[in-house]
């Protein structure tokens, strides 16, 4: 809601609330005070960004988890030339692969 100042005989500002300003919109419920409409839209616009943010942070995820996957499947690839010595590898890369 907005305020217009107004000065009184004694010098004393206060503050008048104005009238909500009238959108010409066929979202805007006829039923409803402005301000409800104004707070309807704002509640749309705040599941809005919660949702856009939610899915920048699944999508940064999975591409994470993505690379992390990736990132093991290479050192599979190359655990013929490390043997043991990296965590999680099998040995022989090809014998892996033919045992399946």
């Amino acid at each position: 809601m907005f305020f217009k100042r107004e000065k009184e005989k004694n010098g004393l500002a206060i503050d008048v609330p104005l009238e909500p300003a009238k959108r010409k919109s066929s979202s805007v419920d006829k039923d409803h005070p402005a301000d409800w409409n104004e707070a309807k839209g704002s509640a749309r616009r705040e599941i809005g960004r919660t949702l856009f943010f939610f899915l920048l942070f699944f999508l940064f995820f999975m591409m994470f988890l993505g690379l992390f996957l990736r990132l093991g499947f290479v050192l599979d690839l190359f655990s013929f030339r490390f043997g043991k010595a990296v965590k999680g590898t099998k040995g022989n890369t090809q014998r892996h692969y033919q045992d399946r």
